[in-house]
């Protein structure tokens, strides 16, 4: 397996969720919702920044 490949997928996949999770917030009426939609967009980010952080301190 190209594991440098591997995790730029799955860096990338997290920053789409996030982007999905913040166009559905932007459309949400319900203001709980919203703040659902809001939150899992949030942590789509944290998940991206850690695994880019990992990615990097593993390649080094």
């Amino acid at each position: 397996m190209d594991w440098d490949s591997f995790f730029k997928a799955m860096i990338a996949e997290e920053y789409a969720a996030k982007a999905k999770y913040a166009a559905a917030a932007a459309q949400a009426s319900d203001p709980k919702l919203k703040e659902l939609l809001e939150q899992f967009q949030y942590e789509e980010g944290v998940h991206a920044d850690v695994l880019e952080g990992e990615y990097a301190k593993w390649r080094k």
